[in-house]
């Protein structure tokens, strides 16, 4: 991820199309929300605050990252539906609640083409399959013979029902033919310290999310990650990262068809539903 590039698009784009109504006005004149659905600790939440840092500096405004989590990123896209279209609520929307939600949930409250204005594209995050370390299973072969031998016992954790992580494990099993249980959770966040805690044992998880952030006291090296925080198990996307060469890149040698990512676009309400 091109992070620099994407934040200066977003200082740029912001200005014009999130706040259509006010081009003669002075803007922001007032502190802008960015709104996440998921708590914080997690890949979103992370990009998030880095976004709010530079435009606070970009537009000598404060930039407040708040948190509505709850239903994979859902209630915090139908929070920011119904707020007034000025430009001072703004949705670091997700995968979830912006692709697979309307797929999966017809009733939804809002309609992401109707109620949300695009800025720009943050980021597309791979995803990693990343295991408690006390797991002996350490690769995808001895994690589909685990299952196998303990149908609907191995516990993977998503950052809840009908997430992009959750579909993720759903594949797994189906193109694996095995059974596992599925522990959802409000989000990233919560899910790791379980997992590091051993509560539990996998997760298809977003490298923003499980890797270490820089501000971190070890370095991130698949070897190092290995022996500190989590096993990363293998990377379960069609592009094999360099700082992650070392890993087994399930996609290329047991999913060929397979691809994990999830993406970040920042978007604003529209006035139908927020006026």
């Amino acid at each position: 991820m091109q992070r620099r590039s994407f934040i200066r698009a977003t200082g740029a784009v912001a200005a014009t199309l999130a706040v259509p109504g006010v081009f003669a006005q002075e803007w922001p004149s007032a502190p802008v929300r960015i709104i996440v659905g998921f708590p914080p600790g997690g890949g979103t939440d992370a990009l998030a605050r880095v976004v709010a840092q530079k435009l606070t500096a970009m537009w000598n405004q404060q930039v407040i990252v708040e948190t509505k989590a709850g239903v994979a990123g859902v209630l915090a896209a139908e929070y920011v539906a119904g707020q007034p279209s000025d430009g001072s609520t703004l949705l670091m929307a997700h995968i979830n609640s912006h692709a697979l939600a309307p797929c999966l949930q017809p009733k939804l409250r809002y309609n992401t083409e109707r109620d949300f204005v695009p800025i720009v594209l943050i980021g597309v995050t791979p995803n990693l399959l990343i295991a408690n370390p006390a797991q002996s299973a350490k690769t995808v072969k001895d994690i589909v013979a685990l299952c196998k031998a303990q149908p609907g016992m191995v516990s993977f954790g998503s950052a809840g029902a009908g997430s992009a992580q959750h579909l993720a494990l759903e594949m797994f099993k189906l193109r694996a033919k095995v059974s596992a249980l599925h522990i959802p959770y409000k989000g990233s966040g919560p899910l790791l310290q379980d997992l590091i805690g051993g509560q539990i044992q996998y997760s298809f998880e977003t490298m923003t999310a499980a890797t270490p952030r820089p501000h971190d006291s070890f370095r991130t090296t698949p070897n190092e990650l290995e022996n500190v925080v989590l096993n990363l198990v293998g990377e379960p996307n069609r592009y094999r990262l360099p700082a992650f060469y070392e890993l087994h890149v399930w996609a290329w040698r047991d999913n060929p068809d397979g691809s994990f990512a999830d993406w970040n676009p920042l978007v604003s309400c529209d006035s139908q539903q927020g006026d």
